[in-house]
């Protein structure tokens, strides 16, 4: 048997296989792992050029896989945009002061792009977002856009001017343009971020600012591969060309959006940039569609009013028979559909278009190619057996979010009432269920512990709330379990199981060694628990002691 190149040895082995065996050592040869058992057994593999890593009792994980980020949007976030995060900024006139000493050092005429919170309104003092007439105390002269998530911004009046958004403009397809009761525009809109026109930053400020935060973000907390939602094609660039160079050894997994990224068309005929895919780093994953927007931007669809709200029920992203035609050509064409569902209206149009396509349950039968996923289902508005059975027959992979029950869930009664947020964020119910429940962030900037998935374990083993509630004890997962989402799970999610996701001879060598056992921690302190190396394709990328 050949000599391993790694071995680790004398530590607590999380396998995240089958039988969730537990093992002492584990060997790499090349990029693959080569053995797995007990210290004795995995040894003998040592040769005179073998490196050794001595664990000292801490714990071998599978690399972390985030299934659903935004890792260039993260990167313009918490990387180039002035932060307004909530905590610390309390009050708009918090965020104001923030911009007003940013602008003071920025010429006249450049624009200003502000990264705020999710559900910021909800976390302020005013319980309100700012509107234009707040961003405009700060400039008149700077374009200014302060955004909270993907689908909630707020300009000021020069961006309304450059955007050429009156009381006339219509309202673009699966956008909203909020309105006073004069009818004019407030400066708030909802799923309008793409839509605006945003400079984007010099490319190598934003290639510098993709490394820094898949180094110092992801890799640093032992994520090891990302599946993430394009933001543009100079974006997938500069993640192509640092991944080419070796500075940023980050496996990513690429759902274009359509067609905020690339028409439709384009996608399916293969014409997506001057960049190439591959099956190791740089995956093509497939296609992203937004079904719907967001409830902080009210712009999810509901089947009933927002509460305090009669008139508004958010807004589907595509009529009927259009989607039905996007799921039919995407699917023909071997791509896996990731499907943006967060109110029951949405869930309601996705589901009806499987179910018209392929006439399920009868069409779908053990077709291996169907692991389409929908997006946020299972956070909120799941809450009737018959969904969850519609969902099985279809085989929609629903991708809730672990972290968002600390920074969303209590923020959700003001906007859908408090019978429709119960029951929510539905893990236990899920995997009950028997779906292979992936772990993600969902990141935009916004929050930046969503990033961290020990803090998406914590959330999933705690369930608790921003304020410190205790959501729905009954959802609950064990730690195991929620190793396994954020694992195996997620490469499941990706059709990449067979290759990582567990620590099995033959798998890729993604490997994280955390500080201490989480197993055997107590629950209250996981998300507490440090990443002190990270290995990905058998080379180690992060190292606490060298950070």
């Amino acid at each position: 048997m050949p000599q391993a190149d790694v071995i680790f040895h004398n530590g607590k082995v999380i396998t995240v296989d089958a039988r969730d065996t537990i093992a002492e050592a584990v060997a790499v040869t090349g990029n693959k792992i080569s053995a797995v058992g007990a210290d004795a057994q995995v040894m003998r593999l040592k040769g005179d050029a073998t490196r050794v890593v001595d664990l000292a009792d801490r714990a071998l994980l599978p690399g972390f896989n985030d299934a659903h980020t935004h890792l260039e949007l993260t990167s313009l976030g918490l990387g180039l945009a002035v932060s307004c995060h909530t905590p610390p900024h309390e009050s708009i006139e918090d965020i104001l002061t923030t911009l007003r000493e940013h602008a003071s050092g920025v010429p006249k005429g450049e624009w200003i792009i502000a990264q705020g919170s999710l559900f910021q309104d909800m976390r302020l003092r005013e319980k309100r977002y700012p509107d234009h007439r707040d961003l405009d105390r700060v400039s008149v002269d700077h374009p200014i856009l302060f955004k909270t998530s993907y689908h909630m911004v707020v300009v000021n009046s020069k961006v309304l001017e450059i955007a050429g958004i009156t009381a006339d403009t219509p309202d673009p397809q699966g956008g909203i343009i909020e309105r006073d009761a004069s009818g004019q525009p407030t400066g708030r809109m909802k799923d309008m971020y793409h839509r605006l026109p945003v400079p984007m930053p010099d490319y190598e400020a934003v290639k510098d600012a993709i490394k820094r935060t898949g180094c110092d973000r992801f890799l640093a907390n032992g994520v090891t591969t990302v599946q993430e939602k394009s933001e543009t094609v100079a974006g997938l660039g500069a993640m192509r060309e640092l991944i080419d160079t070796g500075e940023m050894p980050l496996r990513l997994s690429v759902y274009i959006h359509v067609p905020g990224t690339l028409p439709l068309d384009r996608v399916l005929n293969g014409d997506v940039g001057d960049f190439e895919f591959d099956d190791e780093w740089f995956r093509l994953g497939g296609v992203k569609l937004f079904i719907d927007g967001g409830f902080s931007a009210r712009a999810a669809a509901l089947q009933d009013p927002y509460e305090g709200h009669p008139d508004i029920t958010g807004k589907l992203g595509y009529e009927d028979r259009e989607l039905r035609r996007i799921v039919r050509r995407v699917h023909r064409a071997g791509l896996q559909l990731r499907m943006h569902t967060n109110g029951d209206r949405a869930i309601n149009q996705l589901l009806d278009a499987f179910e018209t396509v392929f006439g399920i349950p009868a069409g779908v039968g053990d077709d291996s190619s169907f692991r389409h996923r929908a997006e946020h289902i299972g956070n909120v508005l799941l809450r009737d057996d018959l969904t969850i059975s519609r969902l099985a027959s279809a085989k929609v992979l629903p991708v809730p979010n672990p972290a968002f029950i600390y920074s969303v869930a209590e923020f959700l009664p003001p906007y859908l009432g408090p019978e429709r947020t119960h029951p929510s964020f539905r893990f236990r119910t899920l995997l009950d269920a028997g779906f292979r429940v992936p772990g993600s962030s969902d990141c935009t900037g916004t929050d930046p512990w969503l990033v961290n998935p020990m803090f998406g374990i914590w959330c999933l083993v705690n369930r608790r709330t921003y304020s410190g509630g205790l959501l729905e004890p009954e959802e609950k997962v064990s730690v195991g379990e929620a190793i396994r989402i954020y694992t195996y799970n997620s490469a499941y999610a990706e059709f990449q199981e067979e290759v990582k996701g567990s620590i099995e001879e033959g798998k890729l060598a993604d490997l994280v060694v955390l500080e201490r056992d989480p197993l055997t921690t107590r629950a209250e302190e996981l998300k507490d628990i440090r990443v002190d190396q990270t290995w990905v394709d058998g080379k180690r990328v992060f190292s606490r002691d060298a950070a």
